[in-house]
């Protein structure tokens, strides 16, 4: 009888464990896609390159060009979009960044955002001195069987003169 009860104590023990096995599988799959990185972790993702050009900037409303170039090894990424924030502070010294805009990268895997205004309206109520400007390729998201997926990449530029 005492091994029969021990028995039954072992059989509740293995399936409460796996029971936590599962539900900790489950967590992390839902946390994962929530992320995209499920992506990555099951198709495995081709590591990448983002260069962003110095920028000058004499005043808010001075037109501005950015460039980042997206590079797979010394091979261009097209057809896929990069973010561009600006980095900025203000006299308290408090830092904030803002989207700018984004552009989809061309054959050359370069992605262009003109802001032919300035940055005036992007930084209302952000801050008084532009920082620097930043660029992020997140990857793409699946769209398609047998894609290739692109490992996410970042690019900043610092020391921006901002005409204060």
């Amino acid at each position: 009888m005492k091994r029969r009860n021990e028995q039954g104590f072992l059989s509740v023990i293995v399936i409460i464990v796996l029971v936590i096995i599962i539900v900790v599988a489950i967590a992390f799959s839902l946390v994962n896609r929530k992320t995209g990185t499920h992506l990555k972790l099951s198709n495995g993702c081709k590591d990448t390159n983002l260069t962003l050009q110095p920028v000058s900037l004499a005043s808010f409303d001075t037109p501005i060009i950015l460039h980042a170039t997206l590079t797979m090894g010394t091979q261009p990424v097209k057809d896929e979009r990069v973010t561009f924030r600006v980095l900025v502070h203000d006299d308290k010294p408090r830092s904030y960044q803002a989207v700018i805009g984004s552009m989809q990268t061309d054959a050359t895997g370069t992605a262009t955002l003109k802001k032919s205004l300035g940055l005036r309206d992007d930084l209302i109520g952000l801050g008084k001195h532009v920082t620097g400007f930043e660029a992020e390729f997140d990857g793409p998201s699946a769209t398609k069987p047998n894609e290739t997926f692109y490992c996410g990449a970042k690019a900043t530029v610092s020391d921006v003169f901002d005409g204060q």
